[in-house]
């Protein structure tokens, strides 16, 4: 029996990465990356979460690797000004053409749903482009975290918004807001007396 040429591929581990690496332990080697980003326990609890499966029509089970595919080649995150209030907000979307593409996009929303993140699927564009869209900064937090292991194209900037999660944590809103906002009214008269 003649042995099979191997094909000399090139090193992809990280340099400096101590330890045993996750592609080891049979999962994606995501520790390089992560350790720059500071939410390396955050992804390790996200994965280490149970999936819950959601079995798609084609008998095909939702992963978060296979929704990680469809990010990857055809997903968006930003990180957007918003409008009205002056801070800002984030949108996390995955686009897919024609009918076959809206089922897909159907089935992503049943996996995500199955795993308690709330998105929601719009249709009425003139192009035929249909999208899948969650932009509740919670809901897009849990997401990036769970997908981290298994992206490639979109590692950076999904890194890139998980840091500025970290960085400027959500505001206060409703309630909370109008009372911080009026004791910072106080306070700012308060000094202006005193003066």
């Amino acid at each position: 029996m003649e042995d099979t040429p191997r094909l000399d591929m090139p090193d992809m581990s990280c340099e400096g990465n101590a330890g045993v690496g996750a592609a080891q332990a049979g999962r994606p080697d995501d520790s390089c990356d992560l350790r720059s980003l500071d939410v390396e326990g955050e992804v390790e609890a996200a994965v280490s979460e149970p999936e819950v499966p959601c079995e798609f029509t084609c008998g095909v089970a939702g992963s978060w690797a296979y929704v990680a595919g469809f990010f990857d080649g055809e997903g968006t995150i930003i990180i957007k000004r918003g409008n009205t209030s002056g801070g800002y907000g984030f949108h996390f979307s995955i686009a897919q053409s024609h009918a076959r593409g809206l089922a897909v996009l159907r089935r992503i929303q049943a996996f995500f749903a199955s795993n308690g993140i709330k998105s929601a699927v719009y249709t009425a564009r003139p192009d035929d482009c249909n999208s899948l869209y969650i932009s509740k900064r919670s809901e897009i937090e849990k997401v990036l975290l769970r997908l981290m292991p298994y992206l490639i194209v979109k590692k950076t900037e999904s890194q890139d918004v998980l840091r500025y999660m970290k960085i400027f944590p959500a505001r206060a809103n409703g309630a909370a807001l109008g009372m911080m906002i009026s004791e910072g009214r106080r306070a700012g008269i308060a000094r202006r007396k005193a003066q």
